[in-house]
């Protein structure tokens, strides 16, 4: 039980730093990230929507991860999320976009699309391996480091 809830909370500060880190990047400079996201196939009239949606999403996940309770729905949400990112970045790398910008930012925005595609495979990987981990630890067992932090 101890390997698997220290997995879990490894797991979970690892979705959390990656959360964070996106969600900051995006917000940090709205002009940037509003012009990579009109360039995005779905269509400008998206924009808004999108603009709070991705990374308020991603500051929704962090608060659902470091709370222990919430902690089994942060892990199916970030799986989720994971998804939905791994099969754009897919469809992406396949070409059946035009050019797209990712609007990720930092390091993560100097990787190219196969490297992303890995990146968001493993994060999303992972993401289920903690949410099925943590789902079978008792609830007195679940990680509870985090919320003290």
């Amino acid at each position: 039980m101890k390997l698997k809830r220290t997995t879990v909370e490894v797991i979970s500060l690892l979705l959390i730093l990656l959360f964070v880190y996106t969600a900051t990047s995006k917000w940090i400079d709205p002009p940037r990230f509003t012009a990579q996201l009109n360039k995005q196939p779905f269509g400008e009239e998206f924009t808004p929507w999108l603009f709070w949606l991705i990374p308020g999403s991603e500051v929704l996940l962090v608060i659902l991860l470091v709370i222990p309770k919430t902690r089994t729905l942060g892990l199916f949400g970030s799986a989720l999320l994971m998804l939905i990112f791994t099969v754009y970045v897919g469809l992406v790398t396949a070409n059946v976009f035009e050019h797209v910008p990712c609007t990720c930012g930092g390091i993560i925005s100097q990787l190219g699309w196969p490297q992303h595609l890995v990146m968001n495979s493993i994060f999303l990987a992972l993401a289920i391996w903690a949410f099925i981990w943590n789902r079978k630890l008792p609830v007195e067992q679940a990680p509870t480091k985090l919320a003290s932090a």
